[in-house]
This record gives C-alpha cells, sequence and structure tokens, in this order.
C-alpha cells in the first residue's frame, strides 16, 4: 500500500523549536510532558512535529491578550 507522503510529518529538533518558539528547552520539555507537543526520539535526537510548532507560534500570547492585560491591571 503506497504512502502518501503528504500525510507524513515533517520533524524538527527540539533546539530548532526552542527558537522559533523562544522557549528554553525546560519549558518546550514541559509542553511535551503535558501533550501539548508529541515527541519522538530519532538517533539519539529528541524531535517534534514542525507543523505543531508553527501552530504554536501563530497563536497569540497570552500577554498580548486582552483579557491578560486587564487582569493584570486589576492586580
Amino acid at each position: 500500500m503506497p504512502t502518501n507522503l503528504e500525510t507524513i510529518p515533517s520533524y524538527i529538533s527540539l533546539s530548532e523549536a526552542g527558537k522559533r518558539l523562544r522557549l528554553p528547552s525546560l519549558h518546550l520539555q514541559d509542553l511535551i510532558r503535558v501533550g501539548t507537543l508529541k515527541a519522538a526520539r530519532i538517533k539519539g535526537e529528541t524531535v517534534v512535529e514542525e507543523e505543531k510548532v508553527d501552530e504554536i507560534a501563530t497563536q497569540p500570547k497570552k500577554e498580548d491578550l486582552e483579557e491578560h492585560k486587564q487582569s493584570v491591571h486589576l492586580k
């Protein structure tokens, strides 16, 4: 049965994901632990799905949301 290459996910290293998301590796490991990012080990290197990293990168940051700005002001 032939495999459709469009359905095979593309993976990037944890360090590349950290650069794209501007997050330290410990934070990325937390995202993996809670299931936000799915990780795999390939030849001893931890990798994550590139599509999911890009999806996270395009989400608004908490501090940019109007609700957050208002709640910080109330504290």
